[in-house]
């Protein structure tokens, strides 16, 4: 009789300490998955997802703004490193395809891209493609982009025939 109660509280010891050592285990194990996408969000935030955009063409050599105004845009970033972009156009009969292209990150906060989009007259038929590169800066909250852009116009025979600047600031759709 006695061996039997102590048997009994034996494994009911063991369960209890059991119990109590699977549920530190599996609070340890949820404080450290929380810390690891603390970390991450920290050290790896990314730029994927979609943007509205101003664009501000400027003069290369001094800054200043081209226009009066911003052209607004969207960007795409997609997972894998590409991405799609359109933008409206500023003025002219002119049309234009949507923009696609890669992106990467180069370090921290910092990113890179390029996109092409092709250009038509109002007739409808292809006269140029625009080729552009970005330099990208991703705030530390991770909502605001700000970027600047070279871009190069080549005609139908991929003549270099017109580049430039524009700076833009971007905002994270959610």
């Amino acid at each position: 009789m006695k061996n039997t109660f102590v048997k009994m509280i034996g494994a009911g010891l063991a369960i209890l300490m059991l119990t109590m050592f699977s549920q530190v285990w599996v609070f340890g194990q949820e404080v450290e998955e929380k810390q690891s996408m603390d970390s991450l969000s920290v050290q790896q935030r990314s730029i994927e997802g979609v943007w509205r955009t101003q664009i501000t063409p400027i003069n290369c050599q001094t800054g200043v703004p081209l226009l009066p105004f911003t052209i607004p845009g969207l960007l795409t970033y997609h997972q894998g490193g590409t991405m799609s972009e359109t933008t409206a156009v500023p003025s002219g009969p002119s049309s234009r395809s949507p923009g696609h292209g890669v992106w990467n990150r180069i370090d921290g906060n910092s990113f890179n891209g390029s996109f092409v989009f092709l250009l038509f007259n109002p007739n409808g038929m292809f006269t140029s493609r625009e080729e552009l590169t970005q330099n990208i800066q991703l705030d530390r909250r991770g909502n605001t982009l700000n970027y600047t852009v070279t871009f190069k116009i080549f005609d139908t025979n991929d003549n270099l025939i017109a580049s430039g600047c524009a700076t833009a600031r971007a905002v994270r759709f959610e």
